[in-house]
């Protein structure tokens, strides 16, 4: 096997942008954004996991998580079902851009088999330019940190667009009542 050589690897990659001219900066960008997206996916996923980790230990007996909600003066892991509504209202306002909600939206609850919980999915739509989504991303994130993002499609026009159309599925989850009352 030819050892890779830098310097062809760079002569490589300068001939096909001089050859292809902006299509392939449209390519170039529309590959990072994927990127982006693929990242942010990943580390939503993998909140989620420690979440989800973080709520198994808790559920079985004589386990004792340290950041339980047993503890004085500490919020619980999951908000309450019963509040499903102010933090619905949180991730639309969290979720605009520039003090705008966001356009399209739908909205779905779900009980999950694990016992106690429910998701509530909101499926939005978002026309912004990249710089603007990541940062909406980010500060949904920040401030409903029970959430995560379950889903994420980008697509736009022409690659020399800069608004990039999101289609984000936003997971809330919310801790249901002994007695049920979740769906």
């Amino acid at each position: 096997m030819a050892r890779l050589d830098p310097r062809r690897l760079a002569w490589a990659a300068s001939r096909f942008f001089l050859v292809h001219g902006a299509a392939a900066w449209g390519i170039a960008a529309g590959l990072a954004c994927v990127l982006v997206a693929l990242a942010l996916l990943a580390g939503s996923l993998q909140r989620h996991a420690g979440l989800k980790q973080r709520w198994e230990a808790r559920s079985v007996p004589g386990t004792v998580d340290p950041a339980s909600d047993d503890a004085p003066g500490q919020a619980p892991l999951f908000p309450a079902y019963a509040e499903r509504f102010k933090y619905t209202a949180r991730a639309l306002e969290a979720l605009g851009i520039d003090g705008m909600p966001p356009g399209k939206a739908a909205f779905s609850w779900h009980r999950n088999e694990e016992p106690g919980l429910v998701t509530q999915t909101l499926a939005i739509q978002i026309q912004a330019p990249w710089e603007q989504l990541g940062a909406v991303l980010d500060r949904a994130q920040a401030e409903l940190p029970t959430a995560y993002i379950a889903g994420l499609g980008l697509s736009r026009e022409n690659g020399d667009d800069a608004v990039v159309e999101a289609d984000v599925q936003f997971t809330l989850v919310y801790q249901d009542a002994p007695g049920g009352g979740g769906e």
